[in-house]
């Protein structure tokens, strides 16, 4: 399966990039949950709610 990126970039290889970039760091989020949500099914007691999915931080952009 081919995937097409079609954009108003100039240079499709720095979005690819940024994509990229943003995968790498979701992927270790959503493997911690699925281990805690295992952990949860299994002990149920040890958690206060049912883990959540993982979100996007929101940065805060100062200007200084």
């Amino acid at each position: 399966m081919s995937i097409i990126i079609m954009s108003h970039f100039p240079d499709d290889n720095v979005l690819l990039t940024k994509v990229h970039q943003q995968i790498r760091q979701l992927e270790p989020a959503w493997v911690v949950h699925k281990a805690t949500l295992k952990a949860y099914t299994k002990y149920p007691s040890k958690f206060t709610e049912r883990p959540k999915l993982p979100k996007y931080k929101h940065r805060l952009n100062l200007v200084i």
